[in-house]
């Protein structure tokens, strides 16, 4: 998988490397063969896109579209959930990279019991990337 990473400035408070979180994802989707656009957006951004695409005027944590001749875009708006900013949008980038790859869910994610394969994935991708880069 490539993957490009764009907007990374706007992240505080982020303690993964963008060097790190490139590595990481690359190494637990390296048998992808797509190239991934990774963008961290504002809120006002991440509304627009969701309002526009999916007819839903409110602020989401994650859009993915694509692939498209092989190109996937995934837009991330890092400030949407609470608790760890670095845990939750590794979590949501590692999601949209699974809906990219044509995973989709039913249910809304619940953390401390994942039914749907795509959770449990997500959640075992989530253990993957902090085993290869730890903790930056």
């Amino acid at each position: 998988m490539k993957i490009e990473v764009f907007n990374f400035n706007i992240l505080s408070d982020f303690e993964v490397s963008r060097s790190n979180l490139i590595r990481g994802l690359k190494e637990i989707f390296f048998d992808v063969d797509i190239s991934v656009n990774l963008v961290f957006v504002e809120k006002e951004e991440i509304k627009r896109l969701n309002r526009d695409f999916r007819g839903v005027d409110e602020v989401t944590d994650v859009l993915a579209f694509g692939p498209y001749d092989d190109i996937g875009e995934i837009y991330v708006y890092p400030y949407f959930n609470e608790g760890s900013i670095t845990k939750e949008n590794i979590r949501v980038v590692i999601h949209g990279i699974l809906h990219l790859l044509g995973y989709d869910h039913e249910e809304y994610f619940d953390s401390e019991n994942p039914q749907e394969e795509m959770f449990i994935l997500q959640e075992k991708y989530l253990k993957d990337f902090y085993d290869i880069v730890g903790n930056g």
